[in-house]
């Protein structure tokens, strides 16, 4: 089943696959992975964990959508291109679909996967961040 466990060069590997930049992966996360993935206990405990929170964020999104719908308040966006947890093409329709709101902005980072604020360049994310929070507030 974690075939990699074994394999430490295969494991960074799938590691990176989540970074654009693997120098951004904390240095001891393939270590921290191997020791979690060795123990019955915590794999256990991981694996419930990673079902129940799949099932709950679909259930978190949809209603945080739908309550930033009714508060009419501005929302951005901002999503990783290479994202293959929640890739562009399936949030952004979801986004539009629940999201009919007058202010709503998408930012899409070219070099960058699920977590743009950790994988995009620093400056980049934060001046899209700023400009909408001075955008925002300015209009409030």
């Amino acid at each position: 089943m974690f075939e990699h466990i074994k394999n430490p060069e295969r494991m960074q590997n799938k590691v990176n696959e989540h970074f654009v930049d693997p120098r951004m992966a904390p240095d001891n996360l393939v270590q921290s992975l191997q020791d979690i993935l060795q123990d019955r206990s915590q794999l256990a405990a991981l694996m419930n964990l990673g079902r129940t929170s799949v099932k709950s964020n679909q259930e978190h999104n949809i209603q945080l959508l739908k309550t930033i719908q009714q508060a009419d308040i501005p929302v951005q966006l901002m999503r990783g291109k290479q994202d293959t947890i929640t890739p562009p093409d399936i949030a952004i329709p979801k986004f539009q679909e629940y999201a009919h709101i007058s202010d709503k902005n998408i930012h899409i980072f070219e070099n960058a996967h699920h977590m743009p604020n950790m994988d995009a360049s620093y400056d980049d994310y934060n001046s899209k961040f700023k400009a909408f929070m001075n955008r925002t507030l300015l209009r409030h």
